[in-house]
């Protein structure tokens, strides 16, 4: 469930990135609303970042923790691979901060 939970985030992060990004280009000042209706999409999904404390096969787990984790990593990853990129990254991850 945490890795679903993960993908979606990322690519939603990642939708509203390239929206912004598209309307900077476009000169348009309106904000994307792309974002949120990805979220409210999957929004059955979204609820395990309510719970502090998942416990999975006898290990507690904190879903905001291992999500931050992972998106955090893959923010490197991407970022090291394609540092013509790390803007877009940047802009991901302050979307993930406000989120």
């Amino acid at each position: 469930i945490l890795i679903p939970l993960c993908h979606h985030i990322e690519n939603d992060l990642r939708v509203r990135a390239h929206a912004l990004g598209a309307s900077r280009n476009s000169k348009n000042t309106s904000a994307p609303s792309n974002g949120q209706k990805e979220i409210s999409d999957h929004s059955q999904l979204l609820q395990v970042l309510k719970f502090n404390n998942l416990c999975i096969l006898d290990e507690m787990i904190q879903p905001r923790r291992y999500v931050a984790a992972y998106l955090e990593k893959v923010f490197y990853d991407l970022t090291v691979v394609a540092l013509h990129d790390w803007a877009t990254y940047a802009e991901m991850r302050a979307f993930a901060r406000q989120s």
